[in-house]
């Protein structure tokens, strides 16, 4: 079977859950969080994780490495997100709030909310390395997503 993916890029996780569960895509990559309740319900079969090591909240599921997709270990899939403003905001705003995001997310008690709904608390980075890793992924999961694509259930 060959798969010829077309990636999209979309504005939340509910839009792509919806068109997941409806047959309007049929492979999707998202964090365990949003998606957890679709595995749970059964409206989603999890193929694989992103993730280096399996996760807490899906143990039975491979990772990529495990299902052969070794070269995918060299960035971390790990649930992440950004927080995003204007390209045009003035660098010394965007450089506080990392530094205030980079202090709420190593809070212990946010890492353990996060971790109780089966997630990872992801290390925060500076404006350039979030850049920088946010298209190294795009660049690598839209290959993957062809083969992830042969591997659904039918």
């Amino acid at each position: 079977m060959k798969a010829d993916p077309i990636t999209v890029q979309y504005g939340g996780s509910a839009l792509i859950h919806s068109d997941l569960i409806a047959g309007r895509v049929h492979v999707a990559m998202d964090s365990i969080g949003p998606i957890m309740p679709h595995i749970t319900s059964g409206t989603v079969v999890p193929v694989a994780t992103l993730s280096q090591t399996r996760e807490k909240a899906l143990p039975n599921i491979p990772t990529l490495a495990e299902l052969g997709f070794s070269d995918f270990n060299e960035v971390r899939y790990e649930a992440w997100n950004s927080i995003d403003v204007p390209a045009k905001t003035p660098d010394a705003i965007v450089q506080v709030l990392n530094r205030a995001m980079a202090e709420v997310l190593e809070n212990p008690e946010l890492q353990t909310r996060i971790e109780r709904v089966g997630m990872s608390a992801f290390k925060p980075m500076s404006f350039k390395d979030t850049l920088d890793f946010t298209v190294k992924v795009s660049a690598r999961l839209t290959p993957l997503a062809a083969e992830l694509a042969k591997l659904a259930p039918k």
